[in-house]
């Protein structure tokens, strides 16, 4: 079941093309369209004549780079809304985490609360804060920014476990 749905996923990220290979072809698109718009022009002042159907490739070039423009902003959208979401739902995680570190801490019925359990509540609130900011970074970033904001948000998703110690007792100290 697990090796079918990640085969699906794998699927469907194969067919979705990356903001950089649309944006790349949009410019090539674009070139070409500028590239056959002048040749038209060549040809039309070079001949003497009026050609239209010269002046509608034009057009018909510079239409498709508009399309092939759009098609990437529309990629580097979805894209953005894709981090947003994945953003948002590990925020939502955090959010029941503290929660749960927070009933900890003042279920300890008046005595003071252990310093690990206020360390761990307070390294959760930084990360929070991290990834609330990376949101912040998606809505202002621009086309030419988003792949730097792209990799800073790859880094700051990647969760570093915290290291437990192999037993109660670190450094293998002897039972008393």
């Amino acid at each position: 079941m697990l090796l079918a749905i990640l085969a699906v996923g794998a699927a469907d990220a194969a067919c979705k093309k990356s903001y950089e290979s649309e944006k790349r072809e949009a410019a090539e698109a674009t070139a070409k369209a500028e590239k056959e718009a002048r040749e038209a022009q060549q040809v039309t002042i070079t001949s003497g004549t009026y050609e239209p159907n010269a002046e509608e490739k034009a057009n018909e070039a510079e239409d498709e780079a508009l399309r092939q423009q759009a098609e990437a902003i529309a990629t580097l959208r979805r894209e953005q809304l894709d981090y947003r979401g994945r953003l948002q739902k590990e925020i939502d995680q955090l959010d029941r985490t503290i929660a749960d570190v927070r009933q900890t801490i003042e279920g300890t019925n008046g005595k003071k609360a252990s310093p690990k359990d206020d360390a761990k509540a307070s390294g959760l609130l930084k990360r929070r804060e991290l990834l609330r900011s990376d949101i912040d970074a998606i809505d202002g970033s621009t086309a030419d920014d988003w792949p730097a904001v792209k990799v800073r948000i790859d880094k700051d998703l990647k969760v570093v476990p915290e290291p437990t110690p192999r037993s109660d007792r670190p450094w293998g100290e002897p039972k008393p």
